[in-house]
């Protein structure tokens, strides 16, 4: 039976929704690693807003505290402690040796300088993508309420392109039948994979389709589909003419869905069409 509402710190809120899900799976180590960041012997689960109608409100987000038997928490301890080993290490196969980042010493360099320098780490890393125009100042970061509002800025002054970024500029290198992603649907047949040429030529089609539909720099489109291999090819033609996509997990329902875009009034929506 549900007891007390309670409001969770952010830390707990992030565990609680973890823990939900995870309690929900077969991975019962997973369970435990995050139930064990609550308070012992209770768990927290969600309840979805109703979404608005006329005359009435959205409700809020409720989170509530229910009992978890001690028998299931004992059995997920339990698994966890016979299948993890802290002290195990599993060395990367020889086929990671290419990697951007391949060895544990190497991110440890990484993040000994990201701390001593950060404005030379950072500008390292900004160096490796295209910019139309350079910043003139690294971050600007403020976590102090009295100075103003909270805000944190990276590459002030700049301008790019994330989708040229993520395509174009690859293709320009002589990359373009490099694989860009893979897709793996359900079922271990269904799998597909696109290079960053075939990927580029699918988003600049849909980029047009959705400049034909009216959408310009600025807008909003959500995107309200399941994971298919499309959806990343509808992210980057927002990304690539200036549009803000907002993702709707394509898992909820007709009403939830409307719900959360309800909020945002975007100038275009991608639904499910079955």
């Amino acid at each position: 039976m549900a007891s007390h509402v309670r409001r969770p710190t952010s830390s707990g809120l992030l565990a609680a929704v973890l823990a939900v899900a995870c309690s929900q799976c077969m991975d019962t180590a997973a369970a435990f690693a995050f139930t064990s960041a609550l308070r012992p012997g209770l768990r927290l689960a969600a309840r979805m807003p109703a979404p608005a109608g006329p005359g009435r409100s959205a409700r809020p987000l409720v989170l509530q505290s229910r009992p978890i038997r001690a028998s299931f928490l004992a059995g997920v301890r339990a698994k966890a402690q016979a299948t993890v080993d802290e002290d195990a290490l599993v060395p990367p196969p020889k086929e990671m040796a290419g990697a951007y980042v391949n060895s544990m010493e190497q991110y440890e360099k990484m993040y000994r300088e990201s701390l001593d320098d950060p404005e030379a780490f950072w500008s390292k890393i900004g160096n490796e993508f295209h910019w139309e125009k350079r910043w003139n100042k690294l971050n600007e970061v403020n976590f102090d309420n009295d100075k103003g509002p909270v805000s944190i800025k990276w590459f002030l002054g700049a301008k790019t392109n994330l989708a040229y970024n993520a395509l174009d500029r690859h293709v320009l290198a002589g990359k373009g039948d490099k694989v860009a992603f893979y897709w793996e649907g359900n079922e271990p047949s269904e799998s597909i994979s696109f290079t960053y040429a075939q990927l580029l030529d699918k988003v600049q089609r849909f980029a047009n389709v959705l400049k034909s539909k009216g959408v310009k720099k600025g807008d909003i489109v959500s995107i309200y589909l399941p994971m298919l291999a499309e959806l990343p090819v509808a992210m980057l033609a927002c990304a690539r003419i200036g549009a803000v996509h907002s993702v709707v997990f394509g898992g909820f329902s007709a009403e939830v869905g409307s719900y959360e875009t309800s909020a945002i009034w975007p100038k275009l929506i991608l639904p499910i069409i079955s």
